[in-house]
């Protein structure tokens, strides 16, 4: 066996692969991240998607899985910065007003989400979708899924293990 089909192989990374099905909406980064602080995690949301959507509520102590979110805003089509920061910058665009500007990806900031088994409250609603069960057959990773999975496993600044997780206090009596 060579290394990739060692690397296929492994408890590591059919964890890794479970954890991309779950969260296939998020990106390869959150996914991480989302693994690394709670690797039980299977549904995720903030604080007030849980308590305003689903009337399910963080329990008190529980500690915050930290993910990164993009900031999409108008920027000006020249120097790039959004209108506010625009206003204060020494770019003299002025061709089309900042209301007509087009969106874009401006930074990203860190924000705080929750899994589910980290809430009490309503039961989460069934999704009414009829899906197609394929059944499931092992084949070998394509060398570029391979290769992806092993640079972020051996360059990786995160640790293998759990993550030291940072406390978000949370009043255990508000609803």
């Amino acid at each position: 066996m060579d290394l990739a089909d060692d690397a296929a192989a492994s408890e590591e990374f059919k964890t890794w692969l479970d954890g991309q099905s779950r969260f296939h909406d998020y990106s390869y980064r959150n996914t991480l991240l989302i693994k690394q602080q709670c690797p039980h995690a299977i549904r995720v949301a903030g604080y007030n998607t849980w308590a305003n959507e689903f009337e399910r509520y963080v329990q008190g102590g529980e500690s915050a899985i930290w993910i990164w979110v993009p900031i999409i805003t108008k920027q000006c089509p020249e120097c790039g910065n959004s209108p506010s920061y625009h206003e204060n910058s020494s770019c003299e665009y002025n061709e089309i007003p900042p209301e007509e500007w087009s969106k874009g990806l401006v930074e990203f900031k860190s924000t705080a989400v929750f899994d589910v088994s980290q809430t009490d409250g309503e039961p989460l609603p069934d999704l009414e979708t009829e899906a197609y069960v394929m059944p499931v057959i092992w084949c070998r990773p394509s060398s570029r899924m391979l290769s992806s999975w092993m640079s972020t496993h051996s360059l990786s600044p995160l640790p293998s293990g759990p993550m030291e997780r940072q406390r978000v206090s949370i009043n255990s009596g508000a609803r």
